[in-house]
Order: structure tokens, then C-alpha cells, then sequence
């Protein structure tokens, strides 16, 4: 008859190799909390921006939450400093996060929150939906949860447009971070004299009916241009300069939050 101890070391051997394995495989799912920095706004400009969430499956990804799958990188365009993409997707209910260069070392959820919630997305229809990521705000959204829109006029020369008047160029986006459904811009890159402004939508692909809003900009002010959606109202002021300083992530916008 055989000895047992050596039996109970083998299944010792195989209980701890069975959970060594169950425990790598943990980690390599799990997001690299560790990573987290203690200054996201210093974050340097991504190399790619990942939307990651339960919609990458139907779009070609090999499982979702996966954060190294082109199929649903963003392609950023310099015109108007912005990471988008327009996917088609079936009706139904979704979560995602922006994870930039391919983890999830840096990622921002809802309300542009640094390793922030997941953000819901329920499509009420079969088609296609865009995404987008502004890096200065780290604002991450799509077209059904918001608007994508920013202002054209006769100053956007100003701004770093190659023209005035230039639908396509998205360097004035109006933002909503919080959620609050009221979405600002605000300036001091524009001159004192007298002005027009517009709106265009969905990268210039329409502009918001009815004629030119004018404004006047005095000497050493900001601008700040804010829209209600649900009014289709614009409203303009100006202010001190200090409001739209070079030094925060965006101008006008708060410092990315932080998760605690």
C-alpha cells in the first residue's frame, strides 16, 4: 500500500497552483487601481483614446471593457482638438469609459471624473452614434447623453481657425462636463471690437437656424458664451481675463476631478 503524504502534498501542490492561476487571471482583468496618479491634470497628450465598454463586442472587439481594441479607438483631428468616432449600434443600454494609450492607467468617466463612474448610454434605436473626448477638459460623451456643438463666427481666425467663419473648425467647443445641460465657453483670446457668432452642430454638419448673434469685446475681457439646449437660447457676457487662463486644463473649465 502506498504512502498518503505524498498524495496530500500533490493535491497541495495543485490547490495552490489552481489559485496562483485564478489570482493572476484576477489581476489581468482588473483595472490598474494602483496606477492612479496623484495629478491627472498633468496627464500629457494620449497617444490613443479607447472608448471601452459593454457596446465593443457588436462592433468587432474581441470582448468588451477592452481598452487595446482599434476598433473602437477615437481618431483625433487637430482642426478642432478632439478625439471622435460615429459607431453604429443596436438599440439597448450600454456603459463606457475613455481609457487613454491603451489601459486603464488613465481613464475618465462620467462628468469628465478621473477614474470616474461608468457612463450609461441607452440607444433608443438601431444607428449610429458618435463619441467624443476632449483632452483640455478631459470631457468624454456622445451624441444621445449630449451636444456636440461649437461656435463659428467672424473671430474664429483668432482662436487658431484657419478662416473666419469656418464650420468645420471645432477649437470654440461649447462644453458640458458636469451634466448640468448648459454648455460654456469661455476666452480672452479675442480682441476688442464688434463680433458675430453662431452655432454649428455635429462637426459643422448643420448650423443653428436664424441670424448671427452680435457682441461686443472692451479691452483686457473674456468672453464667455453660454447655450441652453432645451431653449436654444445663447446667452454672452464678459468678464475678467482670469477666467479663461491658459494655466487651468481648458479655458474655463475646472480641473479634472478626482476619485477619491
Amino acid at each position: 500500500m502506498k504512502p498518503q503524504l505524498p498524495l496530500t502534498r500533490n493535491r497541495f501542490h495543485k490547490a495552490f497552483f489552481a489559485f496562483f492561476l485564478l489570482l493572476l487571471i484576477l489581476l489581468s482583468r482588473a483595472p490598474a487601481l494602483q496606477a492612479q496618479r496623484d495629478d491627472p491634470e498633468n496627464i500629457p497628450n494620449p497617444d490613443t483614446v479607447t472608448i471601452a465598454g459593454t457596446l465593443q463586442t457588436q462592433l468587432g472587439c474581441s470582448g468588451n471593457w477592452n481598452t487595446g481594441c482599434a476598433e473602437t479607438m477615437l481618431t483625433y483631428d487637430p482642426q478642432d482638438d478632439l478625439w471622435t468616432a460615429t459607431f453604429e449600434l443596436t438599440a439597448g443600454s450600454y456603459e463606457y469609459k475613455a481609457a487613454l494609450n491603451g489601459t486603464w492607467d488613465d481613464n475618465y468617466g462620467l462628468n469628465a471624473e478621473y477614474y470616474g463612474p461608468n457612463i450609461p448610454l441607452v440607444v433608443p434605436a438601431d444607428g449610429f452614434v458618435t463619441f467624443w473626448y476632449n483632452h483640455k477638459s478631459r470631457w468624454v460623451s456622445d451624441s444621445i447623453n449630449s451636444s456636440l456643438v461649437h461656435l463659428v463666427g467672424d473671430f474664429q481666425s483668432e482662436l487658431g481657425c484657419a478662416e473666419d467663419w469656418q464650420r468645420d473648425c471645432g477649437l470654440a467647443q461649447l462644453q458640458d462636463p458636469s451634466g448640468s445641460s448648459l454648455y460654456q465657453f469661455i476666452t480672452a483670446a479675442i480682441p476688442p471690437g464688434n463680433y458675430e457668432v453662431n452655432l454649428a452642430f455635429d462637426l459643422g454638419v448643420k448650423l443653428r437656424e436664424g441670424d448671427p448673434i452680435p457682441f461686443t469685446v472692451g479691452e483686457a475681457e473674456a468672453v464667455i458664451f453660454n447655450y441652453d439646449p432645451a431653449a436654444d437660447s445663447v446667452e454672452i457676457t464678459t468678464g475678467d481675463p482670469s477666467l479663461a487662463t491658459t494655466s487651468a486644463p481648458a479655458a474655463g473649465m475646472p480641473a479634472p476631478a478626482v476619485a477619491q
